[in-house]
């Protein structure tokens, strides 16, 4: 369910200035070679900030994801995220060891075709925030692993559990940096 209080100008503004300001740093400070657009994304679409009910985990679990190349990463799994899109859906969220905020890697229909066969990731940021608790789940925000940038990088894998059917034609979309 999107959010039906949102103001979509100011969104816009936001996420306008955060694009050109991951431009900017996929340009300088990842030294891509410039080749027009280094990274390409799909229209701001406010119907793709939802609206999604958070659960902590009572006993937060340790994983371990599945990398691109290396070894697997260690994260906790520390919450569940459900939203409706189409249909009810959950995704699962995790926190690295010394970050602040909830990190949601996931797939839909789109993966493998007009984004990266690695998937794609969102950031929450949750303080103060209690289970039960609405917070703005922003696939507009969803962006590439450094993988998909620089094959050099490791980056997780999403789990089988994180996968939404739906097509989220919202973030950025899989580039070709040459």
């Amino acid at each position: 369910m999107a959010e039906s209080d949102l103001d979509v100008t100011a969104w816009r503004e936001r996420l306008s200035a955060h694009r050109a300001e991951k431009r900017r740093y996929v340009r300088e400070d990842m030294e891509l070679p410039e080749s027009g657009d280094d990274l390409d994304f799909y229209d701001l679409d406010p119907d793709f900030r939802m609206v999604a009910r958070i659960q902590w985990a009572h006993a937060p679990e340790t994983v371990k994801l599945e990398a691109t190349r290396g070894p697997p990463i260690e994260y906790e799994r520390v919450a569940t995220l459900g939203f409706t899109l189409d249909d009810h859906h959950t995704l699962a969220a995790y926190r690295a060891q010394h970050q602040e905020g909830l990190f949601v890697p996931f797939t839909d229909a789109t993966t493998g075709d007009e984004t990266p066969h690695t998937g794609r990731y969102v950031e929450l940021d949750v303080d103060g925030v209690e289970s039960g608790d609405n917070v703005a789940l922003d696939f507009n925000l969803a962006y590439l692993p450094f993988c998909a940038l620089d094959e050099s990088y490791a980056s997780p894998i999403p789990p089988e559990r994180n996968h939404v059917p739906a097509a989220i034609r919202a973030g950025e979309r899989d580039v070709e940096i040459e």
